[in-house]
């Protein structure tokens, strides 16, 4: 068989969903920092269509805005402005409200308050859009407050870059919803991280970039055999998808992954979004047919 036939074999048959030139964002993060004022912000700068959305939360709300970066969908702004009836099952209801949210975005915004800097919460929030396999981006609110803004902005960024060391390709920005500073960069970024999340890599490239990584740090020997790339191919976008061929998928070790995940990065600009690697052998694809 031909390789080709293999990789198109290998290729999920999911049909994506039409695109939308409006980009779907999802404001979460815990309570008090500076949600639902972001969001009244955001929709008192542009021009505002309100619409229902079926088959949600019975109240959720999407906001469509247009603005000057480009058209958005604010997702669930009742749920941000509004975060359940104060009670029992107020945490699972507001986690399971900010997951629906999540589920049905481009981007994730992680509110952040910038006088407290990440938390283990914040954290665990983000992990909600990890898991989505949205795109990422961190806003870090409330810099109105800042007294010395050169001195704490170098602390933010050195709390973030120890914090976050878990989405290393997360978008941070600084923003103040209260004054509405940097709120034109957050949705420039937004843009940025949804056209990465659909970002589609020409075959020869994606080898090229494989190649030179191979090349430079080869993988160590695992069980007396070392890893050997035959052929890679972008399988699907939303999140970008790469299935490697390699001659045994066994032996690939965590640490090798994450070294070709970063140079694929590195090359091809990735920046605010998720990427899968997935490594097959030809054998799997079609028994018996060994290159």
């Amino acid at each position: 068989g031909n390789l080709l036939d293999d990789v198109v074999r290998c290729l999920p048959h999911t049909t994506a969903p039409p695109e939308s030139d409006r980009v779907r964002i999802a404001i979460i993060g815990r309570p008090n920092v500076g949600k639902s004022m972001l969001v009244n912000r955001l929709v008192g700068n542009a021009r505002v269509i309100v619409s229902d959305v079926a088959g949600t939360t019975r109240d959720a709300i999407d906001t469509d805005l247009d603005t000057e970066q480009g058209s958005f969908t604010l997702i669930d702004t009742a749920g941000v402005r509004r975060p359940g009836k104060l009670g029992l099952g107020v945490e699972r209801h507001s986690v399971m409200r900010t997951r629906q949210a999540v589920e049905r975005a481009d981007v994730a915004v992680v509110v952040v308050d910038g006088t407290v800097g990440v938390t283990a919460q914040d954290t665990h929030i983000a992990g909600i859009a990890l898991e989505a396999q949205t795109g990422l981006i961190f806003a870090v609110n409330k810099t109105d407050l800042w007294e010395d803004r050169a001195e704490r902005m170098e602390w933010s960024q050195r709390q973030m870059k120890g914090r976050l060391s878990f989405v290393p390709w997360a978008m941070v920005t600084h923003i103040s919803a209260l004054s509405g500073r940097g709120l034109p960069e957050l949705l420039k970024l937004a843009v940025d991280a949804r056209d990465a999340r659909r970002r589609r890599i020409p075959t020869g490239e994606l080898n090229a970039v494989l190649r030179t990584a191979f090349r430079k740090h080869g993988p160590a020997v695992v069980r007396h055999k070392r890893l050997k790339l035959l052929y890679a191919t972008q399988a699907s976008i939303e999140p970008p998808t790469f299935v490697l061929f390699v001659n045994d998928p066994t032996i690939v070790h965590f640490s090798y992954r994450r070294y070709l995940e970063r140079a694929i990065r590195a090359a091809l600009d990735f920046e605010g979004t998720a990427i899968q690697l997935t490594f097959r052998s030809r054998v799997e694809t079609e028994e018996g047919d060994r290159p």
